[in-house]
């Protein structure tokens, strides 16, 4: 009974930790192909950095594979965080009878689980926040962004567009709090959001790269 209902799940670190994080770089994708890949052809002149840049939420995700990559690709064991305890035991009794235990469940477990959680979900929140903060700022006290922001047909204006794409992926930032208590579920919105945080970071240095040039 314990096979049947708790038994492995066949590439189970592929689908918690790569697939979450390559769903959001779906949105960064559209970014590039509606509004980075023009400015990329047409102002930088097919510039490195740019590039770099465009490439960097893509990058920070195949680090990770190359680094974990034997742990990933273990079918035989799910990878988890240091802080994750397992907090189910199984019954080592093999019996069909509905009625017999198979397995204790430690409430005492569960809520460390949930507080460690809790606890990297406002670590990612802060994280937008000053990075958000940074970016207001740097609006406020740029004295040529204003020119830029009263300008004619302000939504073609590029850097006005990058900027908005900045704040679009920090408007997620105030969410992960509210996904803290689901245990594996929050786990896989932890890698969902750090995904969303390298795209923030990415778009923050292409708007301060597009001002500098």
């Amino acid at each position: 009974m314990n096979d049947k209902y708790l038994g492995h799940l066949k590439y189970g670190n592929i689908l918690i930790n790569i697939v979450p994080q390559l769903v959001p770089l779906i949105l960064w994708s559209y970014f590039i192909y509606k509004y980075y890949y023009t400015y990329y052809k047409n102002q930088t002149n097919y510039s490195f950095i740019f590039l770099l840049l465009l490439l960097l939420p893509f990058i920070l995700v195949l680090i990770k594979i190359i680094i974990n990559f034997n742990k990933i690709f273990n079918i035989n064991k799910l990878m988890e965080p240091n802080i994750w305890q397992t907090c189910l035991t199984l019954s080592n009794k093999d019996s069909n009878n509905i009625n017999d235990i198979f397995g204790i469940w430690s409430y005492e477990c569960g809520l460390n689980q949930i507080n460690a959680v809790k606890y990297l979900m406002k670590e990612l929140q802060y994280k937008f926040y000053y990075l958000n903060f940074t970016l207001f700022l740097l609006i406020l006290i740029y004295r040529k962004f204003i020119e830029l922001a009263t300008t004619k047909n302000i939504y073609r204006n590029s850097r006005v567009i990058f900027c908005c794409i900045a704040l679009l992926c920090g408007c997620f930032g105030v969410l992960p709090n509210s996904f803290g208590g689901a245990y594996l579920w929050s786990l896989i919105s932890l890698m969902i959001f750090s995904t969303i945080l390298n795209m923030n970071i990415a778009a923050f240095l292409i708007v301060l790269y597009t001002l500098y040039i």
